[in-house]
């Protein structure tokens, strides 16, 4: 064991040996706790950034679907009734497509996951208008009204 002494005549000792106090890096137990730090860090990030991807589709979607309501509305007031056929794919729009963009400067008719805009008739002056949502699947009643 070392002794060393300072300007003030106090002892310290040095108990870790001669080869441990040459040595300047870092332990093995110190590298791992800094990557697991940065590992959970990570996956927070990407859990944020995941939720905020999926309300930005989801606020995409809401605003589509309100476009196509405004070109309905406009449909309706132009020809007294709303669309009569029910539309579940995007050619069944796009049958439409020439008539709303009389009424609005862009109509999309897939919503952000790739699925066709729902549309179904009531009657001459009601509808219901959905979009399945990320999943696709009418069995989990993902829709977005």
């Amino acid at each position: 064991m070392k002794v060393f002494e300072t300007k003030m005549n106090e002892t310290f000792v040095d108990s870790r040996g001669r080869a441990a106090r040459r040595r300047s890096g870092f332990t093995i137990v110190e590298l791992l706790t800094v990557i697991l730090l940065m590992a959970i860090l990570g996956a927070i990030v990407l859990g944020i950034a995941g939720y905020a991807g999926r309300r930005a589709s989801d606020a995409e979607a809401r605003a589509d679907l309100q476009l196509l309501r405004n070109a309905l509305t406009e449909y309706r007031v132009h020809f007294g009734l709303y669309p009569q056929q029910d539309i579940t794919t995007v050619e069944g729009w796009e049958s439409f497509e020439e008539v709303f963009l009389n009424y609005v400067d862009e109509v999309k008719f897939e919503d952000p996951w790739g699925n066709a805009y729902q549309y179904h008739t009531r009657g001459r002056l009601s509808y219901d208008l959905w979009s399945w949502g990320p999943t696709g699947d009418e069995e989990e009643y993902d829709i977005i009204r």
